[in-house]
């Protein structure tokens, strides 16, 4: 996630952020790549701890990866291929028409705005692909099994440019499904614990500090494993 807002993201919701997120960028990526040749350069927007980046690393040979937490970027993976730095969007720190393709994921709600768009057109090269993408983990399930009082928000996972003046790239395909998935007792705690509503209503309500007492209620509670209901969102972007 990025944003010339104050940072969303702690050190605590950054650990639970590395430690576990479902392997689900590749193939949402591969959905529009996987039959194209690599890209040359990269920019991935809302790094995060680098799934995406990674992910990006698939399909592209060269990759500047970006966010304005620095707790997040502290937990990255380091890869040969991949330049991690801290910087906002407003302008994006680079020069003109360098990156072939520019990935988005979980991070467009945020940022939304012309100037953003204007300057994804400003960095990227003439025959430019953007791509925006996110994926809504539902555990609305979760909270309630575990009697956990969660405020809904008003993100929204299918966010794309609507609205905004893209010219000369417009939208050309996109994807909206659903997969299921199995987490474990674990990896369900690190998803919970990666929101600062998850962290807030689960000290709140078990009085915990330690993530493995929470691991314990949940096998206790949910199980060992736990099969969720995953929605997948992507836009592509480019020239006709």
């Amino acid at each position: 996630m990025i944003s010339d807002s104050p940072v969303y993201y702690n050190s605590e919701m950054a650990n639970h952020y590395a430690e576990y997120r479902p392997l689900l960028h590749v193939d949402i990526i591969g959905y529009f790549f996987r039959d194209v040749a690599p890209f040359n350069r990269g920019l991935d927007i809302g790094c995060g701890v680098g799934h995406s980046s990674i992910a990006l690393s698939n399909f592209c040979v060269d990759i500047d990866a970006i966010d304005c937490s620095q707790d997040m970027l502290e937990h990255t993976i380091p890869q040969d291929e991949i330049r991690y730095q801290l910087g906002g969007v407003n302008p994006l720190p680079f020069e003109d028409r360098i990156f072939d393709v520019v990935t988005l994921a979980g991070s467009l709600p945020y940022i939304k705005s012309q100037s953003l768009v204007d300057e994804l057109l400003r960095v990227t090269q003439l025959r430019r692909t953007i791509m925006i993408y996110d994926f809504d983990i539902s555990l609305a399930a979760i909270f309630e099994a575990l009697s956990l009082e969660v405020k809904p928000t008003d993100y929204q996972y299918d966010t794309n440019f609507q609205g905004l003046i893209t010219d000369p790239i417009s939208l050309q395909d996109v994807l909206e499904d659903q997969l299921y998935i199995e987490v474990s007792a674990a990896n369900l705690v690190h998803l919970l614990l990666s929101t600062h509503e998850g962290i807030i209503a689960a000290k709140y309500k078990y009085d915990i500090d330690s993530t493995d007492a929470l691991v314990a209620i949940v096998k206790d509670k949910i199980g060992d494993i736990t099969q969720l209901v995953v929605k997948r969102y992507a836009a592509l972007y480019r020239h006709a």
